[in-house]
């Protein structure tokens, strides 16, 4: 058990196997006294009913949301098939409420009703918002495919708020993942919070790929299974390889450290393939839409970009207190594979930071290969 205490900020990580010896590493950490919204994430190996009912118990004031994980990050660096968490205090969290939109595959309204409950909760207009003041959070089921389909409805029915969050994971097993929500856990669902900050924050969205030059026009695609059919008219594949210089059959190779992005201004928001589909067909992580004009990007230094970014939030703020991080799992093996999971881990050590390695970030969107920060002063 690791622990890291400073105003406003609480976090702790376990390694424990049994529930109990978690909930008291987590209480020895994070006091339930003072602790407003308790972020809490959990491998899959765990018992997620048992551990939600067990913090809702130990914490019978606080709110509390949730996942499962890829892996978790503290500010103590990184772990796998542990618990992360966080607790905020009233001085970070001046109001704050929570609400689970289930089985939202497809259906609007869960979504609608779950928005409409935490807004109606703290009493604000939706659409007249102070985004300044105001931050949504949002964690989603990773196996359902569901996040753009929950981040559109969110932007169509709340356009003056930002949402910022993750996908569950289950350790790469990729067949059930978890959001949890008070005393329960939920799949196929998503958990909204809705936090009135009592100190400035801001979204640090980092990235660490560039455009090589190579621009392509999607010419079909099925959106809603996220698989590339075509680019600029050719089989996607075939473009993809002939654009490295490898052979067809090599692709997958190249996908961690050559995915593709949309740029808005220089900016790459990074679309990661995932599998080659039948011979000439790209699937990806997430949602690549038909008319879109994506371009191949070659990787960076992920932790001086880390840093960078990071430094720039606290720059921008005056002050940094404390992060909930939330980063993508495929940076995280990216990390693994080069031998610095431990100095990327050392970007989020100057200040209590929590968080977990996700099947994608939430931010404007659904997106891959990005870890999105929450960073308050």
């Amino acid at each position: 058990m690791t622990t890291r205490l400073t105003s406003g900020f609480q976090t702790a990580s376990s390694t424990a196997t049994d529930t109990n010896a978690i909930v008291a590493d987590l209480t020895a950490a994070i006091r339930p006294e003072t602790t407003s919204l308790l972020s809490v994430f959990f491998s899959a190996r765990h018992n997620g009913g048992e551990l939600a009912d067990a913090l809702q118990k130990a914490y019978p004031d606080s709110l509390i949301i949730g996942c499962s994980t890829a892996g978790e990050l503290t500010d103590r660096g990184f772990t796998e098939q542990g618990v992360s968490a966080v607790g905020l205090d009233n001085t970070v969290v001046g109001r704050a409420a929570v609400a689970v939109a289930e089985n939202c595959n497809t259906d609007p309204a869960p979504i609608r009703k779950a928005l409409a409950d935490i807004t109606s909760s703290l009493g604000v207009d939706v659409n007249r918002i102070d985004a300044n003041k105001y931050l949504g959070l949002v964690l989603t089921d990773g196996n359902s495919g569901h996040e753009e389909f929950v981040m559109d409805t969110l932007a169509g029915e709340a356009f003056a708020l930002t949402f910022v969050g993750g996908s569950a994971g289950d350790d790469l097993a990729f067949k059930q993942a978890f959001v949890l929500c008070g005393g329960k856990v939920y799949s196929h669902t998503a958990v909204l919070a809705l936090i009135e900050c009592a100190r400035p924050f801001t979204i640090v969205k980092t990235q660490s790929f560039r455009p090589t030059g190579k621009v392509w026009e999607v010419t079909k695609a099925d959106v809603k299974n996220r698989v590339v059919h075509e680019l600029d008219g050719r089989p996607a594949a075939d473009v993809y390889a002939e654009a490295l210089g490898i052979p067809v059959s090599s692709i997958t190779d190249r996908f961690m450290s050559n995915p593709i992005g949309l740029l808005v201004g220089s900016d790459p928001y990074v679309r990661s393939p995932q599998q080659r589909e039948g011979e000439h067909a790209i699937r990806f992580y997430c949602q690549v839409a038909e008319g879109s004009r994506v371009h191949l990007l070659e990787a960076r230094d992920m932790v001086a970009d880390t840093k960078r970014d990071l430094a720039a939030a606290r720059e921008k703020l005056g002050s940094l207190s404390g992060m909930l991080v939330f980063n993508c799992i495929l940076r995280y093996l990216d990390a693994k594979n080069q031998g610095i999971t431990e100095a990327l881990g050392r970007c989020y050590a100057d200040v209590p930071a929590a968080g977990f390695n996700t099947y994608g970030e939430q931010y404007l969107g659904h997106i891959n290969q990005t870890a999105t920060v929450v960073c308050f002063a």
